[in-house]
């Protein structure tokens, strides 16, 4: 009797071994899926980096051009007309000003 309860529990195991496996490739699936989104939110903030970057060599510029002696606190209407045709700028250039109003 006991022979056949260790034949049954290996024929168990046997048989819950190919859910084990497919269980496996989906976490594995999964995982592969979080280090994409990973990767690029890492690249969405190197390029938001970037742009802050230029935007802080912009406004020395600006400054050295006598535009406004305090950036931090440039209405809409100041920072459009000194970006003229670079909406990507102006738009990284007005989250810099958010991120550091208060600052």
């Amino acid at each position: 009797m006991a022979e056949v309860k260790n034949f049954l529990l290996e024929r168990r195991k046997l048989i819950s071994s190919p859910t084990t496996i497919s269980d496996l490739k989906q976490e594995i699936n999964n995982l592969k899926e979080d280090i994409h989104r990973l990767i690029e939110k890492n690249v969405t903030i190197e390029i938001t980096l970037d742009n802050i970057e230029s935007d802080e060599t912009f406004m020395a510029s600006a400054l050295k051009e006598g535009k406004r002696k305090n950036m931090s606190w440039m209405s809409l209407e100041d920072v459009i007309p000194l970006l003229l045709g670079d909406p990507l700028k102006a738009s990284s250039m007005l989250t810099y000003k958010l991120l550091h109003v208060g600052h």
